[in-house]
């Protein structure tokens, strides 16, 4: 079943976003949130709960997108270190843990929109302080999505190419992945005893659904990514990788052929953990139901990408048409079994230069 809420969610959401003064109406901004529909990223797992949920969680996902954008086209010309963000994560946190309830309690710092993103988030904190459940990994999650942020910032200053360990380690928290797994555990009020939590398969379900997510976003963003340099991408990491061992002989294909087949494996081999491991989880009905958040949100995220055309991918994963860049890729993505066979044509990943 599908969350009827969506499009009531994205107006409300949007008219939050101009309300706390995000962006400003009939602005190319605006517009251009219009089109994004984040209400739609991860609705799913909110289908049966009222529209206030599925807001409460378009807000958030709003807020994040619109903070990354700052970063992504404003941070070179600020002329700040990485650390400089340190205060101002420190006060989103502050806000979060109700620290800081209204506008006046905010810290002055020079930032763009910095009172703004204040301002929705305090909204957004209050709605979450009606809810009633554990939000100790909520909060981890949203600090290491702050920290990753800086981190990736100070890789940027290196001018070096990322490793695939550190990559990944990196691309754990700064897509916001985990982040809105556990924050749709919040409003759900979904509590996972920590001594669950610690166990091996149930954070290796975690980390797979993470990285698939990401992995997933990371094939279908690279044509938009390509020559934006500062996003990393797991394909251009291993593209690199291949570079500098000179490795792409032994694939009988180009390096860049060779580098998207290497980020499709790895993700079919985290997407087989995910589902696998599905076994273990028994009659547990709190971590069931998390399970299926996983999956879930690994399949919005695609319809989302899909439908909204946000990388240009008009039907298909990879769809480039970059002259000087020779790719042939058609394999079958093991996420289609997350789904019903009739929609598992969507999932095959074709380039053809």
């Amino acid at each position: 079943a599908k969350n009827l809420h969506i499009d009531k969610a994205n107006e409300l959401s949007i008219q939050w976003a101009i309300d706390s003064g995000l962006v400003e109406k009939n602005s190319p901004s605006h517009k251009k949130l219009q089109h994004a529909k984040f209400s739609a990223v991860f609705p799913t797992p909110l289908r049966n709960a009222p529209l206030e949920d599925t807001v409460l969680l378009a807000d958030f996902v709003t807020f994040l997108f619109l903070f990354d954008d700052i970063i992504d086209k404003s941070w070179s010309s600020l002329k700040k270190p990485p650390e400089f963000l340190e205060p101002i994560f420190a006060t989103f946190m502050n806000i979060l843990q109700w620290k800081h309830t209204d506008i006046k309690d905010v810290p002055n710092i020079d930032f763009p929109l910095y009172k703004n993103f204040c301002f929705g988030l305090i909204s957004i904190a209050q709605r979450l302080k009606q809810k009633t459940c554990n939000f100790e990994f909520f909060y981890k999650s949203v600090d290491k999505y702050f920290r990753s942020i800086i981190w990736e910032l100070q890789g940027r200053l290196l001018d070096t190419p990322i490793s695939e360990e550190t990559y990944l380690q990196m691309r754990k928290n700064n897509g916001a992945v985990r982040l809105s797994f556990e924050l749709i555990a919040v409003i759900k009020e979904l509590s996972i005893p920590k001594q669950t939590r610690e166990k091996f398969f149930v954070k290796r379900i975690i980390t797979a659904a993470n990285y698939t997510l990401c992995m997933i976003n990371d094939l279908a963003s690279f044509k938009k990514e390509m020559n934006e340099e500062e996003h990393s991408n797991l394909v251009m990491v291993n593209f690199n990788k291949l570079m500098n061992n000179r490795e792409a002989p032994l694939y009988k294909c180009s390096m860049l052929q060779a580098a998207f087949n290497m980020t499709i494996e790895r993700h079919n081999d985290e997407m087989f953990d995910l589902l696998s491991l599905e076994t273990f989880i028994g009659n547990d009905k709190n971590l069931r139901e998390f399970y299926s958040i996983l999956l879930e949100c690994n399949w919005d995220n695609l319809e989302w990408s899909l439908t909204t055309n946000r990388y240009g991918l008009k039907g298909t994963i990879c769809n480039y048409s970059e002259g000087y860049l020779p790719v042939k890729i058609k394999p079958q993505l093991v996420m289609s079994s997350i789904m019903p066979n009739e929609t598992s044509s969507i999932y095959q990943c074709r380039a053809s230069l």
